[in-house]
């Protein structure tokens, strides 16, 4: 396939915006790290963020210690070809020619090079609505229905929970805060709870079987003792332009630190599944901005804040 239909329409005009948009992120960037390297005091508020990151995240890779379960990710649907999906809606976007006829999967390495060179270019221009024709299923487990409360606040996403209505949940596992963890007493605390938890739902279903309601009819009821800490398991699917949403809020180190956790996950697989769509902008938001735009009340230091940047 040539550019030749490419023309004329602007494409290299956008693409020319769209690296002059990079090279100036780029050179922010740049000045934001040269800024805080000289900036006194940035190497304790470096430390200190590092070690907030790993008090919070102690559980990335290896999962929080729960009762019974851990935090797993597994990718379990992708729309096919979908490299040449989102190409071919770049190219409809500025060329006469009919994405149906143009459309031609083609995993040769030259072939996905010259696809992926286009879309990281249109991508750097801020044109991302060719990103919504790719979708991407998740299944995950070994989150607390707290976190879950968080997940499902990203509308443009579809979402199946597991029911706690349908689900008998005598034998629910338990996420257990880093924070928590790490002190014996708060620890014991914090699981005696639980135990306690679990031991009076059992007793509320019992009780209610004996009054005649069985299955989700005691369940029902009996779930309003379950503690937010619960384990949950949940599908969730979003399109890649919601994903990248997704990753710059729920990446940054304000976010709480189990959906950090979640996020910087999923992050990790749809880089390796699609890196021409989750390059190294794919994350916080002051990755791609070059800059921390939270204040300076809550900047963790990482980035410098754009008031800085522009003195």
């Amino acid at each position: 396939m040539n550019n030749s239909g490419l023309e004329g329409v602007g494409i290299y005009k956008v693409w020319g915006i769209g690296s002059r948009d990079w090279r100036r992120k780029r050179g922010m960037r740049r000045a934001s790290e040269a800024r805080r390297a000289e900036r006194e005091g940035e190497e304790e508020a470096r430390m200190n963020a590092d070690e907030r990151g790993r008090a919070e995240d102690a559980v990335e890779g290896a999962g929080v210690d729960m009762a019974g379960a851990k935090l797993t990710i597994r990718l379990i649907g992708m729309t096919p070809n979908a490299v040449d999906v989102v190409y071919s809606a770049c190219r409809q976007c500025y060329s006469p020619a009919f994405a149906g006829d143009e459309f031609r999967p083609d995993a040769s390495v030259q072939g996905m090079k010259k696809k992926e060179a286009l879309i990281r270019k249109v991508v750097a221009s801020g044109h991302e609505s060719p990103l919504e024709h790719v979708s991407m299923t998740f299944a995950i487990r070994g989150i607390s229905r707290s976190c879950s409360l968080q997940l499902v606040r990203h509308r443009l996403a579809s979402y199946s929970q597991q029911s706690q209505r349908y689900v008998n949940m005598e034998d629910f596992g338990y996420v257990i805060p880093p924070t928590i963890e790490g002190d014996k007493e708060l620890r014991e605390m914090f699981v005696a709870t639980m135990e306690d938890i679990r031991q009076k739902y059992h007793r509320i279903v019992r009780a209610l079987n004996g009054k005649g309601m069985k299955g989700e009819l005691a369940n029902q009821d009996a779930r309003f003792i379950l503690p937010e800490a619960s384990e949950t398991k949940i599908v969730v699917t979003m399109n890649c332009r919601e994903m990248l949403h997704f990753f710059s809020v729920r990446c940054c180190n304000r976010a709480q630190w189990e959906i950090r956790r979640l996020a910087n996950e999923m992050l990790r697989v749809c880089k390796e599944k699609l890196p021409s769509i989750f390059g190294e902008e794919a994350g916080a938001k002051c990755q791609k901005l070059g800059y921390c735009p939270e204040g300076p009340k809550n900047t963790c230091g990482k980035y410098s804040l754009k008031e800085e940047l522009m003195r």
